[in-house]
């Protein structure tokens, strides 16, 4: 096996799964694989800190570095970076080889949070950011294999056009458990307003309708939520 910098685990040096688009390959990947036509999974980095979103205010004000792990073989977030600035902190990466030793120093408490390629369960994200699918690269001179993953691909994406947003929901989300991730300028508005006014449709179920002289359906289930995790 091996892998690459940007994109997931090579298999018999054949088949990889690539993170990003073809564009963002190294110059030595686009000359030696090609890539899947459809994406085949996706992939969010997530950034967790103890405390979650709410610590980002505590951190700011007592203005001391929080140590984010990282892995060193793994994506590496462009955008953390800027999610810092934007929050008003400063941090310092500790760079882990394993997931398993960066787990493990995080619930020792020798980390302050630690950057992931989507959710773990169990843990509370504070942001979430560099949204990219995955792709099938398939090494040059075998566009057999990549005709043969194209045309599954197509299949999929006919019969559920869906498919890897519920997969993704299925296993990284734990819907009972999700907490609201807001951006610090939305919690600045948030902590403004002592009670929000939202207007929905009356009829359009399932999303949007009256029963009863109450609002019912999805988009008042999300409201509700809103309004109990705020």
């Amino acid at each position: 096996m091996e892998g690459n910098k940007r994109g997931g685990i090579a298999i018999g040096g054949i088949l990889s799964l690539f993170l990003g688009t073809p564009a963002e390959a190294r110059p030595v990947l686009r000359q030696t694989m090609n890539f899947s036509r459809l994406p085949m999974g996706k992939n969010n980095s997530s950034l967790f800190l103890r405390g979650g979103v709410k610590s980002f205010d505590a951190y700011a004000e007592g203005g001391k570095s929080v140590k984010i792990g990282v892995l060193s073989r793994a994506f590496q977030s462009p955008v953390l970076p800027q999610v810092a600035a934007a929050e008003g902190i400063s941090y310092e990466p500790v760079v882990f080889r394993t997931a398993e030793e960066m787990l493990e120093s995080y619930r020792q408490d020798r980390l302050d949070g630690f950057l992931f390629g989507n959710r773990l369960q169990g843990y509370e994200p504070a942001a979430e950011f560099d949204s990219n699918y995955l792709r099938f690269a398939v090494r040059k001179g075998n566009e057999k294999l990549l005709d043969q993953l194209d045309i599954a691909a197509d299949r999929l994406s006919l019969a559920e056009p869906q498919l890897l947003e519920r997969l993704y929901w299925q296993y990284h989300i734990d819907e009972d458990n999700m907490p609201l991730i807001l951006r610090k300028p939305e919690r600045q508005y948030l902590a403004e307003k002592s009670r929000l006014r939202i207007v929905v449709p009356a009829k359009e179920r399932p999303y949007s309708y009256l029963e009863d002289g109450e609002a019912k359906g999805i988009l008042a289930g999300l409201a509700k939520k809103i309004g109990e995790d705020l």
